[in-house]
């Protein structure tokens, strides 16, 4: 073979070798130079022997110049090993001005740490969310902001802990768990775990309380972006758990949703589940309360929604108000210069414990010239008003096997008795939705150009409800 051909063959293969390294390696490869030295003499501060390791790579506007920004994220280890790693930092390069800067995350040593970007501040340019596993399970989660001239930290291991709780076992095979934003005691029926408690001596056979035992609330376990409020901006939804005697001893499962405003984070909503039977007893009188209409529209239509006035300004009711305005918006989007949408609601149910909204009307599908269809559209909510939580096909039910069985058994009978749809009945889980009236519960799913509904008496279904959901009691 000629030096020709020599040549251009390790040419080929050095670009498509080079075409193949992640985005990152081929950065680190690169411009080292541009982070290492900066990183050993301004982070490390250290002459001793250490490799400092590029673990990932970004490049984006982060500070709203238009320039942008080399995002680093690095670390070191005592040994040249990638599985080991300390000391992770954030180094960055300004754009515009070539200036580099560190920033220090505390208490981050993963080897699997990564960079997501996504504007949580809502200063319309992007935020730098590192996501860092550990060998225990926990994953840690930092967030830095471009504030001012620097980038700064503002979510770290503080905001990492999530909801607090407080968990303390008392008599009866029940412990109370209580959080300042549920505005609620929540009590948990623990006769399930008896024959455990009994073993490690915390009651005796007549469920006498033998010791002290408070539960805790973990770290967040999850942390991911999602635009809850569809306003472009994204929130922060964690998921914890809250456990009794250890990380074993499960007692609620919590997602709460977080939002930065005012220069701090703050909670949006809570979410909770348990497999234990539970109720709960809020820790202030509910007030009377009144709705409103309040209506929003653009070209390609308008939807109507209520809202609740109430004498309380509490953090359920701010729940409620927000998760039908969001609907509203949803619905809203749905039209386009093809579809025009208009959409009216009606109060199905209301009282001190839950509210239903059925949000119905069409959409309007049409070319330049004539109308092709007119489709009716129809959505439901129904609120938990103490906590602010939506009740909804998959948390109103009792979720054992038997339950389940039983509950498929008694719908699939009223609904083909009741129903004004024609044909079989398609199955619960084909049910789009479902809706609370006074007396009954009322179940509905698309059928043809129209949506089939259905009603069961709250007397004979709610006997299947979720201890927890307890529904217009």
């Amino acid at each position: 073979m000629s030096l020709k051909k020599i040549t251009i063959s390790v040419f080929i293969f050095g670009f498509l070798f080079t075409s193949l390294l992640p985005a990152w390696a081929a950065e680190d490869s690169a411009s080292k130079g541009e982070w290492q030295d900066f990183y050993q003499q301004s982070v490390l501060k250290t002459e001793k022997k250490v490799y400092p390791t590029l673990v990932d790579y970004k490049t984006a506007d982060i500070n709203g110049d238009g320039f942008r920004e080399k995002i680093w994220l690095v670390g070191n280890n005592a040994e040249k090993d990638r599985n080991s790693m300390d000391n992770l930092s954030l180094v960055v390069q300004n754009g515009k001005t070539k200036k580099l800067f560190n920033t220090e995350l505390k208490n981050l040593n993963s080897s699997q740490a990564s960079l997501s970007l996504a504007d949580f501040t809502g200063d319309e340019v992007k935020d730098i969310l590192v996501t860092a596993p550990s060998d225990d399970e926990i994953i840690k989660h930092v967030l830095v902001s471009w504030q001012g001239s620097q980038p700064k930290v503002v979510f770290a291991d503080e905001q990492n802990q999530g909801l607090k709780f407080t968990v303390k076992f008392i008599d009866g095979f029940k412990a109370e768990v209580k959080n300042s934003n549920l505005q609620k005691t929540l009590t948990l029926d623990l006769s399930s775990k008896k024959r455990d408690y009994l073993k490690k001596g915390i009651y005796n056979e007549k469920g006498q309380l033998l010791k002290e035992v408070k539960g805790y609330a973990n770290p967040f376990s999850q942390l991911k972006a999602v635009d809850y409020d569809n306003d472009g901006i994204q929130e922060l939804q964690g998921q914890q758990t809250v456990v009794g005697t250890s990380n074993s001893d499960t007692f609620l499962n919590v997602t709460s949703f977080w939002k930065f405003t005012d220069g701090q984070w703050k909670v949006r909503k809570i979410q909770i589940s348990s497999r234990l039977p539970f109720t709960s007893k809020s820790s202030e009188v509910k007030d009377s309360y009144k709705l409103w209409t309040k209506i929003i529209k653009n070209k390609y239509g308008q939807v109507a929604f209520p809202q609740i006035k109430s004498l309380t300004d509490s953090l359920p009711i701010h729940y409620v108000n927000q998760d039908l305005e969001d609907m509203a918006r949803k619905k809203l989007a749905e039209g386009n210069p093809s579809t025009k949408i208009k959409v009216d609601y009606q109060i199905t149910a209301k009282n001190k414990d839950v509210l239903s909204v059925v949000f119905q009307g069409v959409k309007e599908e049409k070319d330049k010239v004539y109308i092709k269809a007119v489709l009716p559209t129809l959505t439901s909510m129904n609120f938990d008003l103490e906590t602010g939580s939506q009740i909804s096909l998959t948390n109103l039910f009792k979720e054992d096997k038997k339950s389940q069985n039983q509950i498929n058994k008694l719908v699939k009978e009223l609904a083909e008795k009741n129903s004004s749809a024609t044909g079989e009945f398609p199955g619960l889980e084909n049910v789009s939705g479902i809706y609370f009236t006074e007396q009954g519960l009322v179940f509905y799913y698309p059928q043809a150009y129209d949506y089939a509904k259905f009603s069961i008496p709250l007397e004979a279904i709610k006997t299947y409800f979720h201890p927890g959901a307890n529904p217009l009691d």
